[in-house]
């Protein structure tokens, strides 16, 4: 009967394709009569809404979809699985819902059917579109976990953006069985009323199981430590010496006091300080950065395997590198007691203020590798190796921090956790890392260098030289999502206003909270209220930093942005005293914003690949601890339940709702609360708790709890009094 109402549902618009009526209407017109056809009918019309047959407007009603054009381009999946297609400039982005496309998967080339009417989303408006065919597929690989029904094989696929299981061909299982980890190549869709098909082409190991899970992470994220075999080989010619004319066309720092201070794990050593005593009111601070751009000259084939990678990812207790080990671990890093070209800034600073700076190509000689550690002891003491050095960096960087602050600066302390692993590479404890004076130490000098090296770049807008650039940008925050973050904190007893000072604003709401159970979830949501900072060659400035001019020039062995900032200052500051050279650019700045978008992309993939290990790390010390306590603090209630994270080891988990055996809670949204609705008892975000761990489940990665409340340690749940009807 549904197929006979769909017919004449399309003979009826076909006859008159201007027909624009509500179902009742549409109903009198096919002479249906009784409540089942009508139902039937409303199903149909819903179906060919879906199907892009039909569209529906609140005011007119049902009316045809009619086609406005037909364009090509390359589909993109956004999170809430709509697609949007790019045609080119004139013709903009399409929208295409998720019932519209048609088979389609990201990166696929498609033709696409536009039509008039147009759809917001995420405060965007687009027109609309449907997926006619698949002009040419991507090239597509999943990571998965194998299941098995009684006679099929199929692979039920991580991709959140993919919501269909892959079945498996018998010739293609590749001996795998029923919860292993694959890696899946996608064979062929032909219609939405099939699965696809693919074959499995790695086994990655038992799900659940953290080797297995990690190597699903380097798949997922195509991440490999090994490098092409032409990439080594050009490593490979490189030496540790240089060149006498390479020496006398470098500023000799050899005989400076220059030292390094890195986490005790690190190989890879980007930068180094120093100080240097002018007079008895001057000094001169050294900011001393590897000259990764010796090596990797534009377009070799190590600057196309660096450019493609884009960053080094560090996950939990493996780097996957964006230079061979040779570069990353040798050559370049700044090795103690080693002769080693860099990059160099030097700031004079009279009285604890800036009068000048000045940057060279230098070749500098690290007299000692310090941790952070070793640096705290010394500046908590006053005395050690190098105390004088490091006391006196440790009094610039004071004055550097207070400075910024001033302007307007931000500082963020949201918790990290860190782990120790056993000879297996076994998680066997999770620790926060501490902040550190010698990480503000650090953090202040670099701040100051990348700001002196964009500054140089502004003095050649100045004097009317536009030259390209790679500039670290951070957007002003977005008014909608502040005003979400006030009424936020407040909930939790804080204040933050949209005022005409809103550095300030941010400022006084993260000294309140500092000490406050609320301090780590108010950092993270404040954090997340902001823009993300990225890379582009249009500088608007660092928002978060509150500097006008900013990049990234401190760590050219783990960020490609800072090699292009490298190669990009030497070559204006070489060919300044000659415009007509100056403006001969080593890129476009189309070239330099392509390679902005991709380092940016790369930067959140590093971000995303970081967070899912430390989830799997996380897990997988968990397994060891189900049945034992733990103080945590409510960080997210939902309507099912609410998500704690534990004190000691930042480590999340679930409470639901159903195990709040003492009455019945209902979500408050308003409140952030789960909310009894007997006894008035109250679960907010912010609320110290005391939980047990009852399951750790590695396949689903999810952690379940449950409340302890006894003597010892009350459930400190707000009580609401009820009033008396």
């Amino acid at each position: 009967m549904k197929n006979n109402i769909q017919q004449k549902i399309l003979e009826l618009y076909s006859s008159r394709p201007s027909l624009a009526v509500k179902s009742r209407e549409i109903a009198q017109l096919l002479n249906i009569r009784n409540n089942q056809e009508y139902q039937s009918l409303r199903t149909t019309l819903h179906q060919l809404v879906d199907s892009g047959t039909l569209e529906f407007d609140l005011n007119s009603g049902y009316k045809l979809h009619i086609p406005k054009g037909r364009v090509k381009g390359v589909l993109r999946i956004l999170k809430n699985n709509y697609g949007v297609v790019t045609a080119n400039e004139k013709k903009g982005e399409i929208l295409i819902a998720p019932q519209l496309l048609n088979t389609g998967l990201e990166g696929d080339t498609v033709e696409v059917v536009t039509y008039s009417k147009t759809t917001t989303l995420d405060n965007k408006q687009y027109p609309d579109g449907k997926i006619e065919k698949i002009i040419k597929r991507a090239e597509h690989i999943f990571i998965g976990t194998v299941a098995k029904t009684k006679n099929t094989i199929f692979a039920i696929i991580d991709n959140k953006k993919f919501k269909r299981d892959i079945y498996i061909p018998a010739e293609y299982v590749l001996n795998a069985r029923a919860g292993d980890r694959v890696v899946v190549e996608f064979i062929e869709w032909e219609s939405e009323d099939f699965n696809p098909e693919g074959k499995i082409i790695e086994i990655l190991g038992i799900a659940g199981n953290p080797f297995a899970e990690i190597k699903s992470i380097l798949r997922t994220y195509n991440l490999t430590q090994e490098f092409p075999q032409n990439v080594e080989k050009e490593a490979a010619q490189f030496s540790n010496n240089f060149s006498q004319k390479e020496i006398d066309e470098r500023e000799d720092c050899r005989s400076l006091d220059c030292v390094t201070i890195d986490p005790v794990d690190a190989k890879d050593f980007d930068d180094a300080l120093s100080i240097e005593e002018i007079d008895s009111t001057t000094i001169e601070l050294g900011v001393h950065i590897a000259d990764v751009s010796y090596y990797v000259k534009p377009n070799s084939e190590l600057d196309n395997e660096a450019l493609a990678r884009g960053t080094s990812f560090y996950l939990a207790n493996q780097v996957v590198p964006m230079l061979p080990e040779k570069l990353s671990n040798n050559l370049c890093s700044l090795k103690p007691e080693t002769d080693r070209l860099a990059y160099s800034c030097f700031i004079k600073i009279q009285n604890g203020k800036i009068i000048s700076d000045r940057i060279a190509k230098t070749i500098i000689h690290s007299k000692c590798r310090f941790t952070y550690e070793e640096v705290e002891k010394i500046l908590d003491s006053k005395k050690g190796k190098f105390s004088n050095l490091l006391l006196t960096l440790w009094d610039v960087a004071l004055k550097l921090k207070e400075e910024r602050f001033k302007k307007g600066g931000i500082n963020f302390e949201t918790l990290e956790p860190k782990f120790k692993f056993d000879s297996r590479g076994i998680p066997i404890e999770i620790i926060i890392k501490q902040r550190l004076k010698s990480h503000q130490l650090v953090e202040e000098c670099m701040l100051l260098a990348n700001k002196l090296v964009a500054l140089q770049i502004k003095k050649f807008h100045n004097n009317k030289s536009v030259v390209p650039f790679v500039f670290r940008i951070h957007p002003s925050p977005n008014p909608e999502k502040l005003e979400a973050l006030s009424l936020f904190v407040s909930k939790l007893g804080f204040k933050f206003q949209q005022s005409k000072n809103i550095h300030r604003e941010f400022q006084t709401l993260l000294e309140n909270v500092v000490g406050k159970p609320e301090e780590n979830i108010i950092n993270v949501v404040t954090l997340r209220s902001m823009a993300k900072a990225i890379y582009d060659t249009e500088n608007i400035g660092h928002f978060g930093l509150a500097f006008e001019d900013y990049t990234h020039f401190t760590s050219p062995i783990r960020r490609y942005p800072d090699l292009l900032v490298h190669r990009l200052l030497h070559h204006y500051l070489t060919k300044k005293n000659n415009k007509d050279e100056v403006q001969h650019l080593l890129y476009s700045n189309q070239e330099l914003k392509e390679m902005c978008q991709h380092s940016s992309a790369r930067e959140k993939l590093a971000q995303e690949a970081e967070r899912d290990t430390i989830k799997i790390m996380q897990i997988e010390y968990m397994k060891n601890h189900i049945g034992k306590e733990f103080q945590g603090i409510i960080s997210g209630v939902l309507n099912f339940g609410f998500f704690v994270e534990l004190k000691e080891t930042l480590v999340e988990g679930l409470i639901h709702a159903r195990t709040l055996k003492d009455d019945y809670y209902e979500y408050s949204e308003a409140k952030y609360s789960l909310i009894g609705k007997r006894t008035g008892k109250m679960y907010r975000l912010g609320d110290k708790i005391k939980v047990k761990i009852i399951s750790v489940n590695a396949e689903t990665k999810k952690i379940d709890f449950n409340i302890i409340n006894d003597n010892k340690s009350p459930i400190k749940a707000i009580h609401i009094k009820r009033k008396k009807r």
